[in-house]
Parts: C-alpha cells; sequence; structure tokens
C-alpha cells in the first residue's frame, strides 16, 4: 500500500484515492470490533466479579449452614478458596456415618445357620426332654461324659498339634479380665488357594466335638425348649486354652451384653450386637476325663437361690459329683457352683442368666465353646 500510495507516476491519482479509502475503511472496521471484544470482556470480568463479592452465593449456602460461609475471599476481594471451617461441617457428618455404617454391618454370625440345619444324631440322642426342663428351670444343665473316651483322647491329641503348631492367639479382651489363649475352629472342609479340598479327616476328633456343640440348638427345640426362639448356630466354635500357672483366669461375667444404649453409647452399643444376640453358651471341655479337682479351672457360676427353688444345691450336678456349692451374699440370697472342667463334660447355661468365671489351674485347661443366638420372649 505505501509502494502504490507513493508512486503517483504509475498509479492514477483516482484510483490511488480509492485504494486508500478502501484499506483506510477496512482497518477501521477490525479496530472497532477489536474494541467491542474487548470492552465486553472487562464488562464480563467486572460482572461476574460483582456477583461474587455481592454475597448471592454464600446466600445459597447459609440455607444449610447458617454460621458459615461456603467460599473465602482474600484481601482484594477476589475468592480465596473453600474454607477450612466448611470442610469440618461436611467431613465430620460424612465420617460419624461412615463409623454407624460399620458398627451396624460388624458382625461374624454372617454364616450362622438355623438350629436345624446343625442336626447332630449324637447330640440328639445326648440331650434329653428331662436335661431340656432342667435347663428351663435352672437355667443350666450338666451332662457328664458326653463324648466316649477313645473320641475324647482323639480330639485331645489334636488339640495338641494345634498348639505345638502355635495356632493359638492372645484373645481380643482385656487382659486383665481374661487371660486365655484361643483358636477358631469349623467342621467345614478347607478349601486351598486352587480350590482342591484338603483332607477333612485330618482333624475327625475336633471335627466331631464341633458338630456336637452346634446340634444343641436343634436338640433343645426338638423338646419344646421355651427359654428362646430362632436360635442362630455360628458356623465356628472358640476353642480356648488357659495355662497352667494359677494365675490365668476369666473374671466374673454374663455372656450376653445387657448393658443399654445409654451406658454404651449409639457405636458400641451397635457394635456389640453379637453379643446382644446370645441367649445359650454351650462348652465342651477337653481335658483328662479324670481331671484332679486340685488342679483347679473350674467354672463358677452364680444363681440367685429363689431360681433355683431354695437353698438347696444344684442336686443333679452334685449328685454327679462334678460341682460345690457354697452360699454367697450377706443375706445368703446368692449360690455359687464350681464345675469342675472334666474332659467330656457338657455344659449348657442361659446366656443372659448366668454369671460365672474360670478358676485358676494349676494345668493347661481346654474347652470348646459356641454361643447361640436367639430372641428372648
Amino acid at each position: 500500500f505505501g509502494r502504490l500510495y507513493n508512486c503517483s507516476t504509475v498509479v492514477r491519482p483516482l484510483a490511488l484515492r480509492r485504494l486508500r479509502n478502501s484499506c483506510t475503511t477496512t482497518l477501521c472496521h477490525r479496530k472497532s470490533h477489536l474494541k467491542k471484544w474487548y470492552c465486553s470482556t472487562v464488562q464480563r470480568q467486572s460482572r461476574d466479579k460483582k456477583l461474587f463479592n455481592s454475597g448471592r452465593l454464600q446466600q445459597l449456602v447459609k440455607r444449610w449452614s447458617p454460621s458459615s460461609s461456603l467460599f473465602s475471599t482474600d484481601a482484594s476481594g477476589t475468592g480465596g478458596g473453600i474454607r477450612g471451617d466448611t470442610l469440618v461441617a461436611i467431613c465430620i457428618p460424612l465420617g460419624c456415618a461412615a463409623l454407624l455404617a460399620e458398627a451396624y454391618f460388624r458382625t461374624d454370625l454372617a454364616d450362622a445357620e438355623p438350629a436345624n440345619e446343625c442336626a447332630c444324631v449324637a447330640t440328639s440322642s445326648l440331650v434329653t426332654h428331662s436335661h431340656v426342663r432342667d435347663l428351663e428351670r435352672n437355667g443350666m444343665v450338666v451332662i457328664p461324659d458326653a463324648l466316649e473316651r477313645g473320641m475324647l483322647h482323639r480330639a485331645r491329641q489334636e488339640v495338641q498339634r494345634l498348639q505345638n503348631d502355635a495356632c493359638f492367639e492372645t484373645s481380643g479382651n482385656d487382659k486383665d479380665v481374661r487371660q486365655d489363649q484361643i483358636v477358631w475352629l469349623s467342621n467345614e472342609i478347607d478349601r486351598g488357594e486352587e480350590g482342591d479340598n484338603k483332607d477333612k479327616t485330618a482333624r475327625p476328633g475336633l471335627n466331631h466335638c464341633i458338630q456336637l456343640v452346634r446340634g444343641v440348638a436343634n436338640a433343645l427345640e426338638r423338646h419344646g425348649y421355651d427359654g428362646s426362639y430362632d436360635h442362630k448356630v455360628p458356623l465356628q466354635c472358640q476353642l480356648a486354652t488357659y495355662q497352667g500357672d494359677g494365675k490365668a483366669l476369666y473374671h466374673r461375667h454374663l455372656d450376653r451384653c445387657a448393658s443399654s444404649m445409654t451406658d454404651l453409647g449409639l457405636l458400641n452399643w451397635l457394635r456389640l450386637s453379637d453379643y446382644r444376640s446370645r441367649v445359650i453358651t454351650v462348652i465342651l471341655y477337653l481335658n483328662e476325663s479324670d481331671r484332679p479337682k486340685s488342679n483347679g479351672g473350674a467354672l463358677r457360676c452364680w444363681f440367685a437361690k429363689s431360681a433355683r427353688g431354695g437353698s438347696k444345691d444344684y442336686d443333679e450336678a452334685a449328685a454327679r459329683g462334678t460341682n460345690d456349692a457354697e452360699d454367697k451374699g450377706e443375706d445368703g440370697s446368692e449360690t455359687f457352683v464350681d464345675i469342675q472342667p472334666n474332659g467330656g463334660t457338657l455344659v449348657i447355661f442361659k446366656s443372659n442368666v448366668v454369671e460365672h468365671m474360670v478358676v485358676p489351674s494349676k494345668t493347661d485347661r481346654f474347652a470348646l465353646t459356641s454361643w447361640i443366638s436367639g430372641t428372648l420372649p
């Protein structure tokens, strides 16, 4: 354009003026469009800034959180991000909800089976109508010699192998309350990583004991037990050992949690749902069948005299020589019974009624336990 503009000798003046006017018009239009775009951008940014500073966004948040605003602003008036107290206000309810959900769904009874699916022929022939009535009346029944001597000997050998293999672990209770070691056992067929079935007969003695203990619920229902109903039997049983150091014990307690939500708090109350559902405790002792009374390790159970029909001793167990009874309490209203943990003895009692403890033992003491869940009438 400059060359054409200066070379008047080459282009005629009229054509030069037209070309100059056309180029000037084009440049003016482009400059005008650029100016309009720049002005609109500045205006939009200014409008957004005014909208943010006007507090309309904060007003929306204040509808659910009147005490705080969602966004903070810095000294220049621009947005500074989400406020820390807002994050806390959001995270705390979410965290609490997650904890409550975890506590609500926490259970070891997911694999529990109904009583009729745990029927055992040996248990059905062992538990009689008389035993069930004694359990209803006294809250407890003791059945000695529930295991044959050969089966007891085999089970004790398998327990010894578990002990040699260091399978026992310290229980999760407070050591000041309970000083034993436990292992959880099931009579299901274990499966290896490749899905091959392992030999179930590796523990035939303990498997028989587990079936015997788990079959108690079905035997009770067959004889019309009315102390509880809707029984569920956990798949696993607990094998516990107390070292024979004369110190290991389990202090007096109930197997069923009777504390209220007010005492425990909502979180702990939900977490203890398995303990709140226990109704029957079944124990099978796997010690020597002729275990001396001087070795200790007795199961001491407390009863109110009125619940046992006066001050007489626990007749059935006393007749078999498996317990000692003694009156306790200032007015003699309470009686405890010491049940000797002789091998093969089966003990059944109401989890929500019988307070009990394990007395220190001078020799190793073994017990297989199952807690039957259900609903109280």
